[in-house]
């Protein structure tokens, strides 16, 4: 016995320093800015009981928009730039969606009302991760977006860092999360004209295996708490954000707001896991 728990000790190192060395030896790792993401200068609640955002909070965030009918653009979903080319979203906004365009460095959905310039990208490719079940179990929910051109980086536009290597196995849990996005602000009103974000507590998977009665696999994250503060309807496909206090105080886009339960702000609700996604995304994007 003893022997066999030795042996699957050395395995599960083994696989684990082997995955490691594929993230960090991929062609496509010198195309996420390493150096310079998750940065934010005001950073420090889709959102029930959200708090609103400040203006360039969470540059990283973007609106996705599709053409709907008599020609007009409807915001569908939040997503979040990686590097000046790519947006992580998920794959349940897409679906049959026509997505138009997408919209960085805005923190309103009325930018009439602020008379900023706004910076809107076309889209030039969109692709959704193969093995995404949209019938009914949202496994493998993550999709990226490819801008037409290159994101102009500003104050107002910066990406968030996806997670390095040595967070591939790191569960989260009982880590403090920031959710942010434009979605409904309880679950009978249209989305927040406002980008909101609440801080919530990354749990244990099986407080969301009780909720969903359903099983979650490694690549989804639960968080949430009991009553009071969710992501709700709009937020989908937006950042699950972790700050990583040891790394200069960088923000890390962990998960995606994949779904929840149909009143929003009465329990946990269940995220993408964005490190277990890793190689799929490198292995998709391209300079």
């Amino acid at each position: 016995m003893h022997q066999l728990l030795h042996l699957i000790v050395v395995l599960a190192f083994t696989f684990g320093s082997t995955f490691q060395n594929e993230i960090e030896d991929h062609k496509n790792w010198k195309l996420i800015p390493t150096k310079t993401c998750g940065y934010s200068k005001e950073a420090q609640r889709r959102i029930v009981n959200g708090k609103p955002a400040k203006l360039n909070q969470f540059p990283w965030m973007v609106q996705i928009f599709s053409r709907k009918e008599k020609n007009r653009d409807s915001f569908i979903c939040g997503g979040s730039l990686i590097n000046n080319r790519y947006v992580v979203t998920a794959a349940h906004c897409i679906g049959k969606e026509k997505i138009k365009n997408v919209r960085i460095g805005e923190n309103t959905l009325t930018p009439e009302i602020t008379k900023r310039r706004l910076k809107d990208y076309k889209v030039a490719k969109v692709t959704v991760h193969p093995n995404f079940n949209i019938s009914g179990t949202e496994d493998n929910d993550i999709a990226l977006i490819r801008l037409a051109r290159s994101a102009k980086y500003s104050a107002a536009i910066q990406p968030i860092c996806l997670p390095t290597a040595n967070m591939l196995n790191k569960e989260f849990i009982g880590e403090n999360v920031t959710i942010a996005g434009w979605g409904k602000t309880d679950t009978s009103k249209r989305p927040a004209k406002d980008l909101q974000y609440i801080t919530i507590p990354v749990r244990e998977r099986d407080v969301c295996n009780q909720i969903f009665n359903e099983t979650l696999e490694q690549s989804k994250f639960c968080a949430g708490v009991s009553e009071g503060e969710d992501s709700c309807g709009g937020d989908s496909g937006g950042p699950m954000i972790w700050k990583n206090e040891e790394s200069k105080a960088k923000y890390f886009l962990i998960g995606v707001v994949s779904y929840g339960l149909e009143k929003c702000g009465t329990g946990p609700a269940v995220y993408t896991n964005v490190p277990y996604f890793l190689k799929w995304i490198l292995d998709s994007i391209s300079r």
